[in-house]
């Protein structure tokens, strides 16, 4: 038994295909491995690649004056959905185009601006604001739905080429809603390759993703983990809970930066 198992074949590390360009195989590759791919791309910075997008040089930049309305904003998310695929999967990301929908903030079964559908294999983005109640402005929703096309675009990729993808979050699978250990490692490196580009804060949600995911299966993110992934855990309203460290100003969800909260005395 000793000598089948020696034989048995390891998966592919992603590294050496990805650094060179080649296309990618389905679920050939060890997920544990995307990281390290990811770390050596973001070796060069985003903006020496933006000549290649002039049509996305005035975007870096997305204030009220831009124009919001959902046409002009599809325009923009296709270009940056060109960018992603292109500079950060390697040209991988064989979702088709994204699937662009409207409705408002009360209609749907989700409050979903973005989604991957892992039985289509297809991103799909909400063009109509639905936080407006909520006072986030249009260039605010523009900028979330960038951060929030790279989030999903990280899961086809995952759920594309990983070996683990039906393995739970703890041992490198996509586990009960994809946000686990390997999704979070990956995404901060992608997450901070975008951010020295653009002249606003990008908010892909991990510290959301990994509360989710420690709930729905009952891991633990170590507190390595956490400092990796730029994740807070505080003590708020009767409980700990889970926040991003940086404070992102384009969008109205739950973060913090560097707030002082104060722990019960009984609490560790």
């Amino acid at each position: 038994m000793g000598n089948n198992c020696s034989k048995a074949k390891l998966p592919r590390s992603i590294e050496a295909d990805f650094s060179k360009g080649r296309k990618l195989r389905w679920h050939a590759y060890n997920s544990l491995t995307f990281s390290n791919a990811f770390e050596v791309q973001a070796k060069t910075p985003l903006l020496s690649r933006m000549q290649e997008f002039p049509k996305l040089l005035p975007t870096l930049n997305l204030t009220e004056s831009t124009n919001h309305d959902p046409a002009n904003r599809q325009k923009i998310l296709e270009e940056w959905a060109i960018l992603f695929n292109k500079v950060f999967f390697g040209g991988n990301v064989r979702t088709g185009p994204v699937q662009y929908t409207l409705s408002p903030p009360e209609a749907g079964v989700s409050d979903a601006i973005c989604w991957f559908n892992n039985e289509t294999k297809k991103i799909h983005l909400n063009l109509e604001n639905r936080n407006v109640k909520d006072g986030e402005s249009e260039s605010e929703y523009t900028c979330s739905l960038i951060s929030a096309l790279l989030h999903e675009m990280l899961h086809a990729f995952i759920d594309f080429y990983s070996d683990k993808k039906d393995l739970p979050a703890a041992k490198g699978g996509e586990g009960e809603n994809g946000h686990g250990p390997v999704w979070a490692d990956c995404m901060i490196i992608l997450q901070d390759w975008l951010q020295p580009a653009i002249e606003w804060d990008p908010y892909c949600q991990i510290a959301c993703g990994v509360s989710g995911s420690m709930e729905a299966e009952g891991w633990e993110a170590t507190n390595e983990q956490l400092a990796r992934w730029g994740v807070l855990q505080i003590y708020l309203d009767g409980e700990f809970c889970l926040v991003d460290r940086r404070y992102c100003g384009c969008c109205h969800h739950t973060h913090l930066f560097d707030q002082q909260v104060k722990q019960p005395e009984s609490a560790t």
